[in-house]
């Protein structure tokens, strides 16, 4: 049987494009030192307010482009959770 992905393993295999989570989260505090070489962002993107959240991206293309996005909706709108690369 095969082994399922973890979302930071396919991130780190080039699977996924891009890797959202929190601090709170275990996978993240272990193996940070692994994500740290990719390109982050950490502000404006939180769902809530009580944990902070991050966005790696493969390339630093990817994410400033998702910058760009960001910029151009409100935060916690319906298209802040809807939009996508």
């Amino acid at each position: 049987m095969k082994k399922l992905l973890v979302d930071f393993e396919a991130f780190l295999m080039g699977l996924i494009p891009a890797l959202y989570g929190t601090a709170a989260s275990p996978n993240y505090t272990a193996n940070f030192h692994l994500l740290e070489r990719y390109g982050c962002v950490t502000k404006g993107i939180n769902q809530h307010t009580d944990a902070e959240f991050f966005l790696f991206f493969q390339s630093e293309q990817m994410k400033e482009d998702f910058l760009k996005k960001l910029a151009s909706v409100e935060r916690l709108s319906p298209e802040f959770h809807e939009f996508d690369e």
